[in-house]
Formats: C-alpha cells, sequence, structure tokens
C-alpha cells in the first residue's frame, strides 16, 4: 500500500505542476453532522475559520437542512418500510451557527447544504452548483465515506482529517494527505493503521477570547455530552466532593437530566457560546471523564478543545491519568482516581502556552503548511 500511496502522490504532485495552480481559489470541507453540537464538529469548523481568516475562500458541504426519510426494502418490492430520523435535540439551523461557535470568520452563506448519502443508501453522488465545481480544487474531509460520494472534479489531493483511528481503513481513492488532532493520535494511526499513513499534526485551534480573571463562584465545571461511562464517572466524582460545592454541567445530558438535578447539578443543554464562555470564566475546576478502551487498552481524550477552553478561563484543568491528547495540552492536571482531584489556581504562564500554541492568530500561516494550500 504505501508504493500505492506514493505513486499516487507523485502523479498528483506532477498534475499540480504541469496546471500551475497556486493557492486554491477555493477550498471545501465536507463534513457530515455539521448541525450537531459536539466536538468533532468543533474541530472541523474551526479549521474552516482558520482558513478563511488566511485569504482562502472556503464552501463547508454538509447534509441539507432539511430532515431526511430513507426507504428500507423489505423482500416484497412493493413493500417498503419508511423510517424517518429522529430529530436530535442538539441541533440547529446553519444561520444559528455563529451562537453556538466562536467563528470570527466562518458566516452561513460559507455553507453549502446538499444531501450526503450514508453508506446504506447506495451509490448516490453529491452534485454541487456548477459556480464551485468551477473554483473548486482542494478538499478538506472528516469521513472518508463523504468522500466516496462526491461528485467533483479535485484538481488537488484531498486532505482526511482522522480524529481517531475506530476502524479498518482500506486503501483510500486517490491521495490524501492525512491529518490528526495529536501526537497521541497519530501514534495510535501509526500502530493501528501502518506506518505508510505518516499522519501529520494539527492542532485544532481554539481562539483565547476567554476573561480568566472574573469571579469564581462555580466549583467545577464539566463540558461535554453525557454517555454511560461519563455519567458513571461524574456519579463518582460528586459522592468524593463536600456537599456545599456547586457542580455545573454543560452539553446534552438527555436521559440523565432527572438524576443530576437530585444530585444538585446545574445543567445547560444547547448553551449558546457567550453562555458557555461565561460558565468557564465564573468556574475554579473543570473535570474530564473522557475514557476509552481500545485494544485492550485504556485511552483518554483524542485532543479536548473544552480542556483549552477551560484552561484559558482559568479554571484548572483535571483529565484521566491515561495516554491522551489531553496531556499534550499545557496546564492540565492528571488523576488517577476522582479523589485525587483539589482545588488548584491556573498558573499565567501556562495559559500563555496554550495561547501559543493552539490560538491560531498565534501560529500564523501553520495551517497553510499543513494544508499544503
Amino acid at each position: 500500500m504505501m508504493a500505492l500511496h506514493r505513486e499516487r502522490r507523485r502523479e498528483a504532485d506532477e498534475g499540480d505542476e504541469e496546471e500551475g495552480e497556486g493557492e486554491p481559489s477555493a477550498f471545501a470541507f465536507l463534513h457530515a453532522g455539521v448541525r450537531n453540537l459536539a466536538g468533532h464538529t468543533r474541530v472541523a469548523l474551526t479549521i474552516a475559520d482558520w482558513v478563511k481568516s488566511l485569504g482562502v475562500r472556503v464552501i463547508f458541504i454538509d447534509k441539507s437542512d432539511r430532515p431526511y426519510v430513507r426507504f428500507i426494502p423489505t423482500a416484497f418490492p412493493e413493500i417498503q418500510l419508511k423510517v424517518t430520523q429522529k430529530v436530535n435535540p442538539g441541533k440547529f439551523r446553519i444561520r444559528d451557527i455563529n451562537k453556538y461557535y466562536y467563528l470570527p470568520h466562518l458566516k452561513p452563506s460559507d455553507f453549502t447544504m446538499r444531501v450526503i448519502p450514508s453508506s446504506y443508501q447506495g451509490e448516490e453522488e453529491i452534485d454541487m452548483p456548477p459556480d464551485v465545481v468551477e473554483k473548486l480544487n482542494a478538499g478538506f474531509f472528516t469521513d472518508i465515506e463523504v468522500y466516496s460520494h462526491l461528485r467533483a472534479p479535485l484538481r488537488q489531493v484531498g486532505r482526511l482529517f482522522v480524529n481517531y483511528p475506530t476502524k479498518d481503513m482500506h486503501p483510500l481513492p486517490g491521495w490524501f494527505r492525512v491529518l490528526t488532532n495529536s501526537n497521541f493520535t497519530r501514534t495510535r494511526i501509526l500502530q493501528k493503521w501502518g506506518k505508510e499513513w505518516d499522519p501529520i499534526v494539527l492542532y485544532p485551534p481554539v481562539y483565547n477570547v476567554y476573561d480568566p480573571n472574573r469571579t469564581k463562584d462555580i466549583d467545577w465545571i464539566f463540558y461535554s455530552r453525557l454517555n454511560p461511562g461519563k455519567f458513571k464517572f461524574l456519579k463518582d466524582f460528586l459522592k468524593s466532593r463536600p456537599s456545599h460545592e456547586t457542580f455545573v454541567a454543560v452539553g446534552q445530558a438527555e436521559g440523565y437530566e432527572q438524576e443530576l438535578k437530585k444530585m444538585g447539578v446545574e445543567i445547560h443543554a444547547n448553551a449558546s457560546f457567550e453562555q458557555v464562555r461565561s460558565l468557564l470564566e465564573r468556574a475554579k475546576g473543570y473535570v474530564h471523564f473522557m475514557t476509552f478502551e481500545d485494544d485492550g487498552q485504556v485511552f483518554g481524550e483524542h485532543f479536548g478543545q473544552s480542556i483549552v477552553e477551560a484552561l484559558y478561563a482559568g479554571a484548572t484543568p483535571w483529565v484521566p491519568d491515561v495516554p491522551s491528547g489531553a496531556l499534550e495540552i499545557p496546564g492540565v492536571h492528571p488523576y488517577l482516581s476522582v479523589d485525587q482531584i483539589k482545588k488548584k489556581t491556573v498558573d499565567d504562564k501556562f495559559i500563555a502556552m496554550a495561547t501559543e500554541k493552539f490560538d491560531p492568530r498565534a501560529r500564523g500561516s501553520e495551517v497553510l503548511e499543513k494544508l499544503a494550500l
């Protein structure tokens, strides 16, 4: 496979030289699920915002803004089961994109909403408007299945951003520059997929627009969608804390609301960016609970934008002491058990170090180099 990739890369590079193309006139971001309030969506959006800030036209392509219906064929051709997608309470309209994410450059007009078929929907392809196709010569993909359905002449190679290698990867269609979010994830890609992938680390951009010196009247904050594993850690943590301490959970908590309220947790689901910023700035400590098992080992967060944001806001971040991208963030405190989590003051030097490492305004044209624009 390595030889195949090298040959495709050589052909792509020769094609670029023949056309004499400079910077692309348009750069497409394809991401299934942009209207979900989720960390992987923030990664794609903030990188797109960063690219646009550097003078490159951005076109963001995603699923249609309307709910979709799919048909499941049965053994009888005249009978089909009609299944309507359940509406996710964490979804929002593209016109409200700047309400939920800090995107100083990306606007709703940058989005081209097209139905992106999933793998179970056959061999449908995505048609894009002619004016987009004429100018499009590069693509950034967060899901390889999206690329396989795209009907567009990408004259330059695509960029596949891997948040984590969760499944076996087959040879990619054409040559891709593979990027990922941390050295931790890069190591896992090499271990699971092989050295020929050689991914480039591009830390997701995180803007420092926080005031760490606000009055701290929230003891602890948690900022993530809840799942059974995180909920168990959260309950263990709450049991370990004095009853007078305050705790705020930000993010989707569907199915856990009643139990959280009984434990005295203040819940903010579907919070706007301004609400999240205010809550983080008021918090003394930030606790992160994400762990998962892979190949018989326990790992943590692949990167952790919310962890960086908490640090910027002056909330001391605590993360599980297992291999993770979170440990690459300056100023984090690892813990093996919730009993080890203590109140600490954030050192300003760690905020400065994180800003230099993650804030796109301090990182110059790094993204152009790593995306090879």
